[in-house]
């Protein structure tokens, strides 16, 4: 018998035939039909069309386009009817384009059924692809805003930071903010960084001690013991900044006591934005961690969520290929996938920039680098801690956001064991990262 306890789960359509997140991945990687960015002998560009169909050429299929530039669509349109023959390629010319295109702009080309058939209705998609239209690099405007004066004080615990409409009360023991509150609304509370995900079936494999899961919970990665070595404060005025120093060990007492991980952390504070700057280095002896990042919750009512990076649905560092770089807009609970089996879900890859919203006030975040982000309805440890999707509560318990430097790949050339390509993990080493936060 398998030994893997949810192997009878790990399908890629629900039990009502939804599509899994996993199921538009599958599609693209095993399309009958792939379209690709080519240049000729001269330089010049063209879109290679290849058909894997064994008898049909393509005439079946009606494809259409965008034209996006910094993540929304400027232009649409159908290409002419294709008849690739079948287990052959053909160049064909782009579509004509926008005169002009500034901003990171792509093309978006979808391949759909133009007509019924015995196995889907017309209009259903077989295929997308995203060809890039030139190098140009998108950078997030950030509107100014005036900054107010503030000042802070200090305890053996806590630094409280007070300005007009801002209240700001950092933990010194914890090295996160137990309050955040700018434009007289509070925003979030945490900042703890974190390490771990709420493990996949994947993750677990076959429950012995080759899998990913085993690392992390056997090193105590999943409960690690944050020790702040050195903190400092100084502030300007209209700026306060924050330095720590942390050490993470093992919380398990038979583990060794060198630290598996520090982070040097710098916060600068204004009234009406963040910017953390981390620096974090990994000296686990593992194949890989699960993420590195800082995880923050707000209240629930920020559920108005946008992004400009990978999606609509959710994307990882090996399972992006069906995911689209564009602007998306939903809500965290839309976020939250259903497996019967709760686990790690709702990740976004590649992202630019990130919204929260309560429908009056806001939270943007920027990387300084292209990131990995969630936000869910329900904490990494409500996820981890559930058997079954129902034993989630009924009702979100926050907004979740988890703000990843780098998050590992899923793996999934097999179930059972470590699988996660070398290009995917996080091993050893020294990460830094930035993260702006612009309250409004």
């Amino acid at each position: 018998m398998d030994g893997t306890p949810d192997m009878c789960l790990n399908g890629i359509v629900f039990a009502d035939l939804r599509y899994k997140p996993g199921a538009y991945e599958v599609r693209n990687v095993q399309s009958p039909v792939i379209l690709q960015a080519d240049t000729d002998w001269s330089g010049k560009q063209f879109i290679r069309v290849t058909n894997h169909y064994h008898a049909l050429d393509l005439s079946h299929l009606e494809f259409t386009y965008d034209v996006v530039e910094n993540g929304s669509t400027v232009f649409s349109g159908t290409l002419d009817p294709l008849h690739t023959p079948a287990g052959t390629s053909e160049p064909i010319p782009y579509p004509e384009l926008p005169a002009k295109l500034t901003g990171e702009a792509y093309l978006n080309i979808y391949a759909k059924l133009s007509s019924d058939t015995a196995y889907a209705a017309a209009g259903t998609e077989i295929y997308r692809c995203q060809l890039a239209l030139n190098h140009a690099i998108y950078m997030p405007e950030i509107a100014e805003q005036p900054d107010c004066p503030l000042s802070f004080s200090e305890t053996e615990k806590s630094i409280t930071i007070d300005g007009t409409g801002t209240h700001i009360v950092f933990d010194k023991q914890s090295g996160t903010f137990t309050e955040y509150q700018s434009n007289h609304c509070e925003y979030l509370t945490g900042g703890m960084d974190t390490f771990c995900r709420a493990a996949t079936g994947i993750d677990e494999g076959c429950h012995g001690t080759n899998n990913y899961y085993y690392d992390w919970v056997s090193r105590g990665i999943d409960h690690l013991d944050k020790k702040i070595t050195a903190i400092s404060v100084s502030a300007t005025e209209t700026e306060i900044h924050i330095q720590t120093k942390a050490a993470f060990f093992p919380m398990n007492e038979n583990c060794h006591m060198e630290p598996l991980l520090t982070t040097e952390t710098r916060y600068c504070i204004g009234s009406s934005r963040m910017i953390i700057s981390n620096q974090v280095i990994n000296c686990c002896d593992i194949d890989t961690l699960a993420r590195i990042g800082l995880s923050f919750r707000l209240d629930s009512k920020f559920n108005e969520l946008s992004w400009y990076g990978k999606g609509p649905w959710e994307s990882y560092a090996d399972r992006k290929h069906s995911a689209l770089t564009g602007c998306y807009h939903a809500t965290v609970k839309e976020q939250h996938v259903p497996f019967v089996k709760p686990c790690e879900c709702g990740g976004h890859e590649d992202t630019r920039y990130a919204y929260l919203s309560d429908g009056v006030h806001s939270v943007q975040i920027i990387g300084d680098q292209d990131f990995h982000f969630s936000a869910l309805p329900y904490s990494l440890e409500e996820y981890q801690n559930a058997l079954y999707d129902n034993d989630l509560p009924d009702d979100a318990t926050g907004t979740w956001l988890i703000l990843d430097s780098v998050h590992a790949g899923l793996g999934g050339d097999t179930g059972w064991f470590k699988n996660i390509h070398p290009e995917y993990r996080i091993p050893s080493g020294r990460y830094n990262y930035e993260f702006t936060f612009v309250f409004r």
